[in-house]
């Protein structure tokens, strides 16, 4: 359904591009510079129950995502985005009602992309965008738990993606730009390890995803200057 309402969004933004003047839609000439980042912030808290445990989970994370780029064309930016992202999670296990088990986890990830963003204008300040992405991303976390069998470990986890990302554009100015990326249909290849705190490895996997994620981790917003 997810993948149904991208794609729907893509065929408007056509439709509605087509219908507009050529005086009344908004143009980023050639040879425009643009900087700029992206915010995300995100809170997922989560409740399951098999009796008699329930486990309780709370999620948070922040990303930010700085971006430069050049109009390569006219509406259209070639551009280098790196980025970093912090999570922390909570998972806490009730047997009847009291607390059996808690784990701490924390991660932090650094990552580099490349990307190339196609505006649709709807008129002169507001336009619709789709920007393309490939890039790497490494992540290290930690864990912590107050059960002693698994104290402590450690993960890395390497994974490149390929992808592409929809959003908005506003200008308030002729030159700054309030922009949202919502979502992003993407596939990802990623490989990872976990050791404990010795450095013995305890597994390692890999994986191979391809989705289209629209939760609140893949919403952004972020101000742009054009130049």
């Amino acid at each position: 359904m997810k993948k149904k309402l991208f794609f729907a969004s893509v065929l408007i933004a056509g439709s509605l591009t087509a219908q507009i003047t050529q005086d009344d839609r908004l143009i980023i000439p050639k040879g425009t510079w643009t900087v700029g980042g992206n915010l995300s912030f995100n809170t997922i808290s989560n409740t399951s129950e098999n009796e008699p445990f329930t486990s309780e989970t709370d999620v948070t994370g922040v990303s930010f995502l700085p971006n430069l780029g050049y109009a390569v064309g006219e509406n259209t930016i070639l551009g280098l985005r790196p980025g970093y992202r912090y999570q922390e999670s909570e998972n806490t296990v009730f047997e009847d009602s009291m607390p059996s088990n808690s784990r701490t986890t924390e991660s932090h990830a650094l990552s580099i992309a490349s990307y190339l963003r196609r505006f649709f204008p709807l008129n002169k300040n507001l336009a619709l965008y789709l920007q393309g992405e490939l890039g790497y991303e490494h992540v290290r976390g930690e864990s912590a738990s107050d059960n002693d069998s698994l104290s402590q470990t450690e993960s890395t986890t390497d994974t490149f993606f390929i992808g592409v990302r929809p959003g908005i554009t506003y200008f308030v100015s002729k030159a700054f730009a309030l922009e949202a990326g919502i979502g992003a249909l993407q596939y990802q290849r990623s490989d990872s390890e976990l050791t404990d705190s010795d450095g013995t490895v305890l597994s390692t996997g890999d994986s191979n995803r391809f989705d289209f994620d629209l939760d609140t981790s893949q919403i952004f917003f972020g101000l742009s200057y054009y130049f």
